[in-house]
């Protein structure tokens, strides 16, 4: 596919000349680092790199046409095909990310966790590798290197996600938080921007729940667990959905002891009973350790252990025994919220609902029929790939 602009033809790059690119920078300034802290990612070489790609310090909102074809708000994997799709078939379209461009699956989801598995599955079959006749002595992962590795893979992989790629496929590409104003209006770092369709792609958060002393306590997500540079010797991870069982298994091969709290008494709850004891079986083979039926959580502080690293204490009641586990990583894994609050849905006529998104009918539009609903903020398949396809069907209604 070409990547030269059809939508809006000869446009130039929109790169300011008076700031530096995140790779060029000596010294972050306190803007630079109040983002950062906002965007969950620590500065080295390999994140300035994925940076100057999804979130170029450099960049420039375009000046917008008096009129767009669509607009997408959310630069994940619906927001990104919706828009570069609409510009390369010679539609006028424009692209808002307050974050960074790609989504969750470039940066805190599909491509950092698989990253990681890898190495969990290489380190499982070399401590197994005896049993085939191969002898490689004691199996020791190197974690500093395997989170470095991670961070140059998405780097090398960023550029496919890039503001400057769907700039040059057509697509007006805004850094900025958009919120609608009206039916067919955007506001984006105050400019409005009016369109005859747009798409809200915003996917979703962590859900955190209310637990007592949670947020007292050191705690990850799936957008800070990346960031990890020391291997935890023992981690408990809160929730028995998907992401927090690849990671509890990946951990556990590290070397981690890790520890799986679950509220009830079965682990991938969405999944047929059968599937979920295979899965289980298959982490208790790994070294991961089960706490069914907790109820009444609470989380406190346990001071510090031997290397000054926080350690903290799960409480919990099982069957009415209390019961507790202490780890220097707690990851909260307990579900996702459909990121849909503060976009100003309700000036746009958009129905929702905090906690489960936006009601869409089978082409995805939402109460306002110019308006989609595409990805984790409209659909309880929360994957990748159904979001993409969602975008094709979507594409159906014109």
């Amino acid at each position: 596919v070409s990547t030269q602009s059809t939508g809006n033809v000869n446009q130039e790059m929109p790169f300011s000349t008076s700031k530096r690119k995140w790779t060029e920078l000596e010294q972050p300034d306190d803007e630079d680092h109040a983002l950062l802290k906002e965007l969950h990612i620590p500065l080295d070489s390999y994140n300035a790199t994925l940076l100057d790609n999804v979130h170029p310090r450099n960049w420039q909102d375009p000046d917008p046409p008096e009129e767009y074809d669509l607009i997408a708000i959310g630069a994940g994997a619906a927001g990104l095909v919706s828009a570069k799709q609409t510009a390369r078939r010679g539609g006028r379209s424009a692209l808002i990310e307050v974050h960074l461009q790609g989504g969750d699956c470039l940066n805190v989801g599909c491509v950092p966790s698989k990253a990681l598995i890898r190495v969990g599955r290489a380190a499982r079959e070399a401590r197994a590798a005896s049993s085939l006749g191969v002898h490689v002595g004691e199996v020791r992962v190197d974690f500093p290197f395997v989170m470095e590795r991670m961070r140059r893979l998405r780097a090398r992989i960023a550029p496919n996600d890039a503001v400057e790629l769907t700039s040059n496929v057509g697509a007006d590409v805004y850094q900025g938080r958009g919120e609608f104003t009206s039916r067919n209006t955007i506001q984006v770092n105050g400019q409005t921007l009016k369109f005859k369709k747009a798409v809200v792609a915003t996917g979703g958060s962590p859900r955190v729940p209310p637990i007592p002393g949670l947020s007292e306590v050191p705690y990850l997500t799936n957008k800070t667990l990346y960031n990890l540079t020391e291997l935890p010797p023992r981690m408990v991870v809160l929730g028995g959905g998907p992401i927090g069982l690849e990671m509890a298994q990946a951990f556990a091969n590290f070397g981690s002891h890790v520890t799986v709290v679950v509220r009830g008494d079965q682990i991938l709850t969405k999944e047929d009973p059968a599937a979920s004891k295979i899965v289980q079986q298959s982490l208790l083979d790994d070294g991961c350790t089960f706490v069914f039926g907790a109820k009444n959580m609470s989380v406190e502080s346990a001071g510090v252990n031997g290397q000054g690293v926080a350690v903290t204490t799960v409480l919990y009641d099982q069957a009415g025994v209390p019961g507790s586990v202490q780890c220097e990583a707690l990851l909260v894994a307990t579900g996702r919220t459909p990121n849909v609050q503060g976009l100003g849905l309700e000036l746009a006529g958009v129905e929702f609902d905090p906690s489960v998104g936006i009601p869409v009918n089978d082409l995805m539009q939402s109460s306002n029929p110019d308006i989609y609903a595409i990805g984790d903020c409209s659909s309880k398949h929360q994957f990748t790939h159904m979001a993409g396809t969602q975008v094709v069907i979507s594409r159906t209604s014109g």
